[in-house]
């Protein structure tokens, strides 16, 4: 978890100060226009990691019975999205979009 964290919060900074300077010159509003389409950018990098987070406080707290993802959570019908493997497929997903997306915006800003 602290690995994904520490990814997606050092890719959130690079995806605000990227965005920021290739959208700074291309729009009006200037530079706190820029800031929000950054920060805005940058939160999708983060959200998953949060997801993943309250996903796993959710278990602890409400559903203390279950142990670590196993294939008795599907007999026990807990869904998907309540398992921590779930929000890693998740996050490599969406890292791997974004740092797709940033080499193209670095390439045109």
């Amino acid at each position: 978890m602290f690995a994904f964290a520490g990814l997606c919060f050092g890719l959130a900074r690079l995806t605000f100060s990227t965005v920021e300077r290739a959208v700074a010159a291309r729009i009006r509003g200037g530079p706190r226009r820029a800031g929000l389409y950054g920060a805005g950018m940058a939160g999708l990098a983060i959200a998953p990691v949060v997801l993943a987070g309250l996903a796993q406080a959710y278990v602890f707290y409400v559903l203390p019975q279950l142990h670590w993802v196993g294939l008795s959570w599907r007999a026990q019908g807990v869904p998907p999205y309540l398992s921590f493997a779930f929000w890693e497929w998740i996050t490599c997903a969406v890292i791997s979009i974004q740092l797709v997306a940033l080499s193209l915006l670095s390439r045109v800003g």
